[in-house]
């Protein structure tokens, strides 16, 4: 069995940290239990990381976040065979110190082969271009296009230049493979808020806008670099460009948007399914509490013959990342702990 505590929160703050603290120590009592192994997150200054790397006494297990999500849905739905995983967030760290997020594993609790994930792309300034999803717009679009950048109304109503010399120069401009932030760029790129008051609000919002999924997608090529197969983002942002250029509405853009999402997570799993023989499919990651895309690819997959499991009563996104944690764990204390191949 598996217990998981109340939604704690953000532990940068210091009430909630504290409140962790005590959760922990609460849990210990009533269960009378001592742990064996702590397992945290491979981030190595988020203070859940600190916290469980000064606890002397006890083993310690790095794991990384998406194979976290991976595990949480498998134990979630019981599954024990390998799976492959579409895992769709914001912000996790990578096995190879970038940011990760738009990812496609296949694997267990034990190990997991990082198959595909979206083209790393810059981001300027880091958690601060989290909160002005313009610069991740004009970051992603300079990369797309480079020096022949159309002259879209975002360039003109934001100091775009200092973003587009940091991406250039690479100054403080970590690479992130991650869905949220395309969702965040499109957004913006499409007349979506440049700022925002909360992680996330300028993708809700683009969702919200959608009108039905009965529309052509974005042309996509699924890209072979640096040994690993890419989902494409520069080919999809000079797509979108292209329609903000042509006066296409928000909606319909967003529309568009959702269904080429759709069409490239059907691709990209039925070539795993190909290569591996494997045809269940977990959807993890906060991404996935986007209804539209949510809704509109458990069919669109389930036709072409996956079977697709979900959360139900753990949290999609990092509320239920420490019952994967903890699944993982029970592997490495059973010496079969491998891990992400990447």
């Amino acid at each position: 069995q598996a217990f998981l505590s109340q939604h704690i929160g953000d532990l940068e703050n210091l009430e909630a940290y504290t409140h962790f603290q005590k959760t922990i120590g609460h849990l210990e009592r009533i269960f009378e239990t001592t742990p064996e192994l702590v397992v945290h997150d491979l981030h190595p200054r988020y203070l859940s990381t600190e916290w469980a790397k000064a606890q002397s006494s006890v083993t310690t297990l790095g794991v990384q976040h998406h194979h976290a999500h991976l595990a949480a849905c498998m134990a979630e739905n019981k599954l024990s065979a390998p799976v492959i995983g579409l895992i769709m967030d914001g912000t996790g760290y990578g096995t190879d110190g970038t940011i990760w997020g738009g990812e496609v594993l296949v694997g267990d609790y034990a190990k997991a082969l990082r198959f595909a994930h979206f083209e790393p792309m810059p981001l300027p300034g880091g958690d601060a271009a989290i909160k002005a999803p313009w610069r991740i717009a004009v970051s992603y679009l300079y990369k797309a296009f480079g020096e022949t950048m159309p002259d879209l109304r975002l360039l003109q109503e934001n100091d775009a230049l200092p973003i587009i010399e940091m991406v250039r120069r690479k100054i403080n401009s970590l690479m992130t493979s991650s869905l949220g932030r395309l969702f965040d760029a499109v957004a913006t790129l499409s007349g979506g808020r440049p700022t925002i008051r909360y992680e996330g609000q300028a993708a809700i919002e683009f969702m919200q806008k959608a009108d039905g999924l009965d529309v052509p997608p974005f042309d996509f090529d699924i890209i072979q670099a640096q040994g690993s197969r890419q989902l494409p983002v520069s080919q999809l942002i000079r797509g979108v460009a292209e329609a903000v250029k042509n006066g296409e509405p928000i909606s319909r853009l967003s529309s568009r948007f959702h269904r080429t999402l759709i069409d490239l997570f059907k691709k990209i799993a039925n070539e795993a399914r190909q290569e591996t023989g494997i045809r269940d499919v977990v959807l993890s990651g906060g991404v996935f509490q986007n209804m539209i895309l949510f809704e509109g690819l458990i069919p669109a997959l389930e036709k072409e013959g996956f079977r697709v499991f979900t959360h139900r009563e753990v949290p999609t996104n990092d509320g239920g990342l420490s019952l994967g944690q903890v699944l993982i764990g029970r592997e490495y204390l059973a010496t079969r702990y491998e891990g992400v191949i990447s």
